[in-house]
């Protein structure tokens, strides 16, 4: 009896020491997972950083930016964001080539309004093609299956925090630069954490990460309206 209640002791207490093991998430878990933690926030803001490490064209690019973010889900459904970066881009074999760069980023949703200023020099672009480095939940997913063959990846921690990752690959890759994104959720609240893109030869090209996270902060509608400077036009990017 007494070998009988060690055992039963000692049973306890591994299974208490021992974390319970879940099935591998699989593509449809993890879309599921994402849209009703979504659905629970109207949005949220954090910072934003971005480090790009590039070569097109036999020309190397780098650029590290970072500035405030804005994300809102509306009633109907749809994310829109709204992105200010700065920061230093390097070009050329040694990098020679320096200047200061500002990047404004304004989507509605449907539509994304690009602005940059290298120098003196402003351009600014419209897209309707879905954005591979908009934060958001589920929709992200969505958004991405007509241009991208998705995949599920084990789950990692980002930040102590333990993230669903998917990874997405380009169905054209020949038309891209960015041969596969692995995109990093919050498992609890279904946030991006980061997003990795790498080129054809696995190299890392664009980390991008979202930190001081604040769910469901006042943003006003009009930061998401967006009119270029006074002269500047404004360059259609057609959807592929």
């Amino acid at each position: 009896m007494q070998h009988t209640l060690c055992c039963a002791i000692v049973g306890a207490l591994m299974a208490i020491a021992m974390p319970a093991i879940s099935e591998a998430d699989t593509l449809e878990s993890i879309e599921t997972q994402l849209t009703e933690r979504w659905s629970r926030i109207s949005g949220f803001s954090a910072t934003m950083h971005v480090e790009v490490d590039m070569t097109r064209s036999r020309i190397r690019v780098r650029s590290d930016m970072s500035g405030p973010l804005l994300v809102q889900r509306t009633e109907n459904g749809v994310t829109r964001h709204r992105s200010e970066l700065a920061g230093r881009t390097k070009a050329g074999p040694l990098g020679l080539l320096r200047a200061d760069a500002e990047v404004l980023t304004v989507s509605t949703g449907d539509v994304t309004f690009t602005e940059q200023r290298v120098r003196d020099e402003i351009k600014v672009t419209r897209s309707k093609r879905p954005d591979p480095t908009a934060p958001g939940g589920g929709d992200r997913i969505s958004s991405m299956k007509d241009r991208y063959t998705l995949r599920a990846l084990p789950r990692e921690r980002i930040g102590g925090r333990e993230a669903l990752v998917i990874e997405a690959r380009s169905r054209n890759p020949k038309d891209e630069p960015v041969d596969r994104i692995r995109m990093f959720f919050d498992a609890d609240t279904g946030i991006q954490l980061r997003i990795t893109m790498f080129d054809d030869r696995g190299r890392e090209i664009t980390k991008v990460s979202f930190r001081d996270i604040r769910i469901n902060p006042i943003i006003e509608d009009d930061a998401f309206e967006y009119a270029p400077p006074e002269g500047v036009p404004i360059t259609e990017k057609e959807a592929e």
